[in-house]
Protein backbone atom coordinates (compact mmCIF):
# COMPACT_ATOMS: atom_id res chain seq x y z
CA UNK A 1 0.00 0.00 0.00
CA UNK A 2 1.29 3.42 -0.99
CA UNK A 3 -1.19 5.31 1.17
CA UNK A 4 0.89 5.80 4.36
CA UNK A 5 3.90 6.79 2.26
CA UNK A 6 2.05 9.10 -0.12
CA UNK A 7 2.47 12.26 2.01
CA UNK A 8 6.22 11.60 2.13
CA UNK A 9 6.35 11.00 -1.64
CA UNK A 10 4.33 14.18 -2.26
CA UNK A 11 6.64 16.09 0.09
CA UNK A 12 9.68 14.86 -1.79
CA UNK A 13 8.09 15.82 -5.13
CA UNK A 14 7.36 19.29 -3.75
CA UNK A 15 10.96 19.70 -2.62
CA UNK A 16 12.26 18.48 -5.99
CA UNK A 17 9.90 20.86 -7.82
CA UNK A 18 11.00 23.79 -5.64
CA UNK A 19 14.66 22.97 -6.22
CA UNK A 20 13.89 22.62 -9.94
CA UNK A 21 12.44 26.14 -10.05
CA UNK A 22 15.50 27.55 -8.28
CA UNK A 23 17.81 25.59 -10.61
CA UNK A 24 15.94 26.94 -13.64
CA UNK A 25 16.60 30.52 -12.59
CA UNK A 26 20.23 29.90 -11.73
CA UNK A 27 20.78 28.36 -15.17
CA UNK A 28 18.67 31.01 -16.91
CA UNK A 29 20.85 33.83 -15.56
CA UNK A 30 24.22 32.08 -15.60
CA UNK A 31 24.10 30.25 -18.96
CA UNK A 32 22.26 30.41 -22.26
CA UNK A 33 21.26 26.73 -22.13
CA UNK A 34 17.62 27.56 -21.42
CA UNK A 35 17.33 30.42 -23.89
CA UNK A 36 15.39 29.60 -27.05
CA UNK A 37 17.25 29.82 -30.36
CA UNK A 38 14.82 32.41 -31.74
CA UNK A 39 13.02 34.02 -28.79
CA UNK A 40 9.91 36.06 -29.54
CA UNK A 41 10.06 39.79 -28.99
CA UNK A 42 9.81 40.60 -25.29
CA UNK A 43 10.70 37.05 -24.23
CA UNK A 44 13.39 38.02 -21.73
CA UNK A 45 11.23 40.78 -20.20
CA UNK A 46 8.39 38.29 -19.84
CA UNK A 47 10.59 35.64 -18.24
CA UNK A 48 12.26 38.04 -15.81
CA UNK A 49 8.86 39.08 -14.43
CA UNK A 50 8.53 35.58 -12.93
CA UNK A 51 11.71 35.57 -10.84
CA UNK A 52 10.11 36.89 -7.66
CA UNK A 53 6.84 34.92 -7.66
CA UNK A 54 8.71 31.77 -8.71
CA UNK A 55 11.17 32.29 -5.85
CA UNK A 56 8.33 32.55 -3.34
CA UNK A 57 6.68 29.49 -4.88
CA UNK A 58 9.94 27.52 -4.63
CA UNK A 59 10.35 28.48 -0.97
CA UNK A 60 6.72 27.50 -0.33
CA UNK A 61 7.13 24.14 -2.07
CA UNK A 62 10.30 23.27 -0.19
CA UNK A 63 8.77 24.35 3.12
CA UNK A 64 5.49 22.47 2.55
CA UNK A 65 7.43 19.40 1.43
CA UNK A 66 9.49 19.40 4.61
CA UNK A 67 6.36 19.92 6.73
CA UNK A 68 4.63 17.00 4.98
CA UNK A 69 7.60 14.72 5.57
CA UNK A 70 7.63 15.75 9.25
CA UNK A 71 3.85 15.16 9.39
CA UNK A 72 3.13 18.73 10.48
CA UNK A 73 -0.46 19.61 9.43
CA UNK A 74 0.50 23.08 8.17
CA UNK A 75 2.22 21.28 5.27
CA UNK A 76 -1.12 20.38 3.70
CA UNK A 77 -2.43 23.93 3.90
CA UNK A 78 0.77 25.36 2.44
CA UNK A 79 0.64 22.70 -0.29
CA UNK A 80 -2.77 24.05 -1.34
CA UNK A 81 -1.38 27.57 -1.60
CA UNK A 82 1.50 26.23 -3.70
CA UNK A 83 -0.94 24.25 -5.84
CA UNK A 84 -2.63 27.47 -6.87
CA UNK A 85 0.73 29.00 -7.72
CA UNK A 86 1.74 25.96 -9.75
CA UNK A 87 -1.50 25.91 -11.75
CA UNK A 88 -1.28 29.65 -12.41
CA UNK A 89 2.32 29.26 -13.56
CA UNK A 90 1.43 26.28 -15.76
CA UNK A 91 -1.48 28.05 -17.45
CA UNK A 92 0.51 31.25 -18.06
CA UNK A 93 3.49 29.32 -19.43
CA UNK A 94 1.34 27.12 -21.69
CA UNK A 95 -0.57 30.11 -23.02
CA UNK A 96 2.58 32.17 -23.60
CA UNK A 97 4.47 29.30 -25.23
CA UNK A 98 1.53 28.43 -27.49
CA UNK A 99 0.76 32.04 -28.48
CA UNK A 100 4.40 32.76 -29.25
CA UNK A 101 5.22 29.61 -31.21
CA UNK A 102 7.54 28.16 -28.57
CA UNK A 103 6.41 24.64 -29.48
CA UNK A 104 7.40 25.12 -33.14
CA UNK A 105 11.15 25.17 -32.51
CA UNK A 106 13.29 22.08 -32.38
CA UNK A 107 11.87 18.89 -30.92
CA UNK A 108 14.02 19.04 -27.77
CA UNK A 109 13.01 22.65 -27.09
CA UNK A 110 9.31 21.94 -27.70
CA UNK A 111 9.36 18.83 -25.49
CA UNK A 112 11.25 20.67 -22.77
CA UNK A 113 8.74 23.52 -22.74
CA UNK A 114 5.77 21.14 -22.79
CA UNK A 115 7.18 18.93 -20.03
CA UNK A 116 7.77 21.84 -17.66
CA UNK A 117 4.41 23.45 -18.44
CA UNK A 118 2.50 20.21 -17.98
CA UNK A 119 4.40 19.17 -14.83
CA UNK A 120 3.56 22.33 -12.91
CA UNK A 121 -0.05 22.31 -14.12
CA UNK A 122 -0.72 18.62 -13.42
CA UNK A 123 1.21 18.57 -10.13
CA UNK A 124 -0.72 21.65 -8.97
CA UNK A 125 -4.00 19.97 -9.89
CA UNK A 126 -2.94 16.78 -8.09
CA UNK A 127 -2.07 18.74 -4.92
CA UNK A 128 -5.43 20.50 -5.04
CA UNK A 129 -7.34 17.23 -5.37
CA UNK A 130 -5.22 15.37 -2.81
CA UNK A 131 -5.44 18.02 -0.09
CA UNK A 132 -9.13 18.82 -0.54
CA UNK A 133 -10.43 15.25 -0.57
Amino acid sequence: MLSPYLPIIVGILEIITGIGIITFWILFFSTDWLHPDNPPEGYFLHERSFVYPDSLLAIGLITSGILLILKIPLGGFLSLVCAGGLMFLGIIDLAYDYQNGMFKGGLAEALGNAAIDLWVLVFGLFLTIWFTR
